[in-house]
């Protein structure tokens, strides 16, 4: 288990599990529930009915939407890129348990044949790591602009309060920057 990982899970949950790869499982299943998905669940077990097999599951959960119904999640809390053998391992559970999507999770990415395993059965690949700000500047949205377009009545009984100084584009359009402290406030 990575530092940066135990360390982000005892500052959410205030305890480092013992085992390793179950604070990254416990981490991943906190981002999909995050992101929206439903009945996100760590560490479930699963037998197929008329199977003597019984897998072991590191996060299952449900599309909200119901387009992707079941999730199954392989977690790699690694230190090296993910292979094809575990690409094609999942393949057979997620057929075995008739679960409609999976995904692996790792923290340094996948070889050439991981990912040509993921693009032939459709699972997705993602890499959920810590971030380095000072070393991978190229590799994130860095900025992002929102349009908001407000229609006020000519009566109001409010006022709109710009946080910082906003500039007039000379078109009707204000322009204003927002930092990673800036909050919305009632």
């Amino acid at each position: 288990m990575s530092d940066e990982i135990a360390a982000l899970h005892g500052d959410l949950f205030e305890f480092v599990p013992p085992k390793a790869g179950t604070a990254y499982e416990r981490i991943a299943a906190l981002v999909l529930a995050t992101l929206g998905w439903q009945n996100v669940a760590h560490d479930v077990s699963e037998q197929p009915v008329g199977r003597c097999a019984e897998h072991r599951l590191d996060v299952v959960a449900h599309d909200s939407a119901g387009v992707v119904g079941r999730l199954i999640v392989e977690c790699k809390d690694y230190s090296k890129t993910v292979g094809e053998g575990t690409l094609n391992t999942l393949v057979g559970v997620r057929e075995q348990l008739g679960a409609k999507a999976a995904a692996v999770v790792t923290t340094k990415g996948f070889t050439a044949g991981a990912r040509a395993v993921a693009a032939d059965e459709d699972i997705a690949l993602i890499r959920l790591r810590h971030f380095d700000p000072e070393t991978e500047k190229g590799n994130f949205v860095m900025k992002v602009i929102v349009t908001v377009n407000a229609l006020f009545p000519a009566f109001s009984d409010f006022d709109v309060v710009m946080a910082s100084s906003p500039t007039s584009a000379g078109n009707g359009e204000i322009h204003f920057a927002l930092s990673g402290g800036d909050r919305y406030a009632d």
